[in-house]
């Protein structure tokens, strides 16, 4: 699904781990790093590099290690400890992380690159304004930072300040054509205006520069699915699954394609593995009940529309289609309750209006169930004069 992405930490000296993949086979790397540093143990430069493609080979303990000791041999170093804040931010030790970058800012006050990533750590552990103030602070000093503006933008986004967000990531763009998130980002704010011309343009040009941008790829796909051209996003999910087998949004999206296309054993094919790489995804769980309430499997459905309310408790059609799942299994107060909590997530939910009146209407509450009923109709008038519930299962957007 679209959304308002933040930019991942920086470092500007040592490559991603990405690259490192795509360069060289990291076992063969990683031993000629190690004699690297048998030949030299006292030179920090060394033990990071060693470290930085332990990193990006999992052993996440082993290049703590080498960070660590890089920060013994030169603790007065900004970027070492910048580094460090890094490797502990992508061993999940955000706490840690955060005090690394502190001490890089100590050491350098004017460090762009530890202020921003200091304020992604504080973004991710839910510390937004603070996070705020730190890519505020980078921005105001080193203005030609376009990864600091992505984020500074992001927060913008979040408060609601959306042209001004908006600017932010056409500055980054402009400083750093290829920065896909600063894309993305305009690309999402344009859908959600109901520009699908420039949101389709701009991921576009995100594929262009990075043919392997699973998200570009994805949300392509997405911005042709509201088209209505249904092959073309197809194939944007395929080029997605191709660039990166394990990432489960393209999987489902791909499967519930291929379900409505009538490939019934191909789309559950994708649907399982997607579960499989993302058992709690709400969307994957979400479309799987749908086809799974299509076949006549109304348990199954129902189990996969509880883990999408769980996993995402604001996923108004997980609720409805829930109820309308607890309802055909005859336990009334749960569709209910249900039908409530769309309700009180959508007041214009038509259908959640008329079922509620009618089970209610069954329950011998008639005064209220025909308030209910009354509403929905003023709602959605094609519904007057309906007099049994709509218990099909609805796919999101419906």
């Amino acid at each position: 699904m679209r959304r308002i992405q933040e930019a991942q930490p920086q470092s500007s000296q040592f490559p991603p781990a990405r690259t490192l993949r795509e360069k060289a086979d990291l076992d063969t790397a990683i031993e000629s790093y190690r004699k690297a540093v048998q030949r030299a143990p006292e030179d920090p430069a060394s033990r990071l590099v060693l470290a930085g493609a332990l990193l990006a080979r999992g052993q996440f303990d082993a290049a703590l290690v080498q960070y660590r000791e890089s920060v013994r041999l030169d603790p007065e170093n900004p970027e070492t400890q910048t580094l460090l804040g890094n490797a502990l931010a992508e061993m999940d030790r955000p706490d840690l992380a955060i005090a690394a970058y502190q001490t890089a800012l100590r050491l350098d006050p004017a460090n762009g690159i530890a202020r921003n990533n200091l304020g992604l750590a504080l973004w991710q552990r839910g510390d937004a304004e603070e996070a705020f103030a730190q890519w505020q602070a980078a921005v105001e000093a080193v203005p030609e930072y376009a990864y600091a503006r992505t984020n500074y933008g992001t927060a913008l986004y979040h408060r609601g300040e959306i042209d001004r967000a908006v600017t932010e990531w056409q500055t980054a763009l402009e400083l750093a054509p290829a920065l896909g998130i600063a894309r993305h980002n305009l690309a999402a704010v344009h859908q959600e205006r109901g520009d699908k011309s420039a949101a389709t343009a701009l991921y576009q040009e995100a594929v262009r520069f990075d043919p392997e941008d699973v998200h570009a790829h994805t949300n392509l796909g997405l911005t042709y699915q509201a088209e209505g051209n249904i092959d073309a996003a197809m194939a944007c999910w395929q080029r997605a699954i191709q660039s990166d087998p394990k990432q489960a949004e393209p999987r489902q999206l791909l499967g519930a394609a291929l379900y409505v296309k009538g490939l019934g054993d191909a789309a559950f094919n994708e649907m399982h593995e997607a579960l499989r790489l993302a058992p709690e995804d709400p969307a994957a769980n979400f479309n799987f009940g749908v086809m799974l309430s299509n076949e006549g499997q109304v348990a199954a459905a129902l189990e996969c529309w509880q883990r999408a309310a769980l996993a995402d408790p604001n996923y108004v059609q997980a609720h409805f289609n829930l109820a309308n799942a607890q309802y055909k299994m005859q336990r009334y107060d749960a569709a209910m309750a249900a039908w409530r909590r769309t309700i009180q997530l959508n007041a214009h939910h038509a259908w959640a209006h008329f079922n509620l009146g009618y089970a209610l209407r069954k329950r011998g509450q008639i005064d209220a169930g025909q308030a209910e009923i009354r509403l929905a109709e003023r709602i959605d008038p094609k519904i007057a004069g309906r007099t049994f519930p709509m218990l099909d299962a609805l796919n999101d957007g419906q």
